[in-house]
């Protein structure tokens, strides 16, 4: 049996190494388990820190690795292992299929990632490792406070999101140089929003959190007319001088409602 493979820079690779965070990723079932999951995808499993308990589940299990060296290794650690070589980037999961996505996202695309998988909708439940930082984001955390951002409400439009648990440095092999946090994905049975939005309200939240310090009225004034956003936020009696970050989910979706019945200039 070969030695595991070394962690390579440029996969962005930690190895997760503390049991008692193991053992809360792959417990994160969803409410309706097993039933209502068909197949368990995790991407980027490396040197198979969480897929050993995951194989345990004696579930239909897929696994998308993008480095051939970890790939080898996992198919002789695993003989019965269904693994595909592939960027998960350009991986498209079976969509017949309901699935629990379970990852240790590599930071360098851990947000493509989520967009990407986000959007189809047989994805029921996501259990994922991010940069702390990024998951501030998507809980809209910023230093104890609640700052909105685009992240944050495209998530929470398709998804009920909590805090699993938090990932010091030294729980993995080599150490990263920021701390994790690991992220619970439930997809809403009533999104706030249809899913074919999604690509459309994706757009309209970058335009309005695109220079985070300016008036929400300034970053959209390229798209509409200072009379058409003075009548938006008059109706929703919100302030001109609003940043984006400052509006609730509600405000925010209710904005973009607004926005899109409106004839773009």
């Amino acid at each position: 049996m070969s030695s595991k493979p070394y962690a390579a820079k440029s996969f962005g690779q930690h190895f997760l190494i503390e049991k008692k965070i193991i053992e809360k990723i792959v417990t994160d079932f969803p409410p309706q388990w097993p039933s209502g999951i068909d197949l368990i995808l995790e991407v980027g499993p490396g040197t198979g820190a969480l897929t050993k308990d995951l194989l345990k589940h004696n579930h239909p299990y897929l696994a998308v690795e993008a480095d051939r060296r970890m790939a080898e290794y996992l198919r002789e650690e695993y003989p019965q292992l269904n693994l595909i070589h592939l960027d998960a980037l350009k991986f498209n999961p079976p969509q017949d299929k309901s699935i629990w996505l379970v990852s240790n996202l590599p930071y360098n695309v851990s947000v493509p990632l989520l967009i990407k998988f986000s959007k189809l909708p047989n994805i029921l439940k996501m259990t994922l490792m991010f940069q702390k930082e990024v998951a501030n984001k998507v809980l809209a955390l910023d230093n104890g406070k609640f700052k909105n951002n685009s992240l944050h409400t495209l998530m929470q439009t398709y998804f009920d999101v909590t805090l699993l648990t938090q990932v010091q440095k030294g729980h993995f092999a080599p150490p990263p140089k920021v701390d994790s946090t690991v992220l619970s994905f439930v997809r809403k049975e009533r999104p706030l929003l249809p899913l074919e939005d999604f690509l459309v309200l994706e757009s309209f939240l970058r335009q309005c959190f695109q220079f985070r310090r300016k008036k929400l009225t300034s970053n959209l004034k390229n798209n509409y007319s200072t009379q058409e956003l003075q009548e938006i936020f008059q109706q929703q009696k919100i302030s001109l001088d609003i940043r984006a970050e400052d509006l609730s989910l509600k405000e925010m979706l209710e904005l973009f409602k607004r926005a899109r019945r409106l004839p773009k200039e």
